[in-house]
């Protein structure tokens, strides 16, 4: 096994770093040493993290939504070949294009909702101070 398949093992999460120098006879912080200049842990917790779901919010949930849309738009175009496939596709197309415009509505109201309360926040504390300031 050489430096690359033992930083796919340890990348994949099958092997730690002390078990792969032990299966390679190199000393364990030549194995860390690796896995530092390679940037091992980063893709191991990359990976980790893309298979569970973790730190999506709903702007990149529905950013990936979107991105299938234009996936599935990109298809369709490809596989038209006769009358009755065309007919279907175009349905397919106009569905996409619904699901994308509707898609980027809930991002733009998302984002307008995320100022109006930046914008609510910071009144807030306008009036708190004023209030602080009338009753003193």
């Amino acid at each position: 096994m050489d430096r690359q398949e033992a930083g796919k093992k340890y990348i994949a999460g099958s092997m730690t770093l002390k078990a792969l120098a032990e299966e390679i006879a190199v000393p364990e912080e030549t194995v860390r040493k690796w896995s530092k200049q390679d940037g091992w842990q980063k893709k191991r917790r990359d990976r980790r993290d893309a298979e569970t779901g973790k730190n999506k919010g709903k702007l990149s949930r529905l950013m990936e939504a979107s991105n299938e849309v234009e996936i599935v738009l990109a298809q369709a175009v490809k596989v038209m070949d006769g009358e009755t496939e065309k007919a279907e596709n175009i349905s397919r197309m106009v569905e996409a294009i619904n699901r994308q415009t509707a898609t980027r509505l809930m991002l733009k109201k998302l984002s307008q909702e995320r100022t109006e309360k930046k914008e609510a926040d910071r009144l807030n504390v306008v009036m708190e101070d004023e209030v602080e300031r009338l009753g003193e």
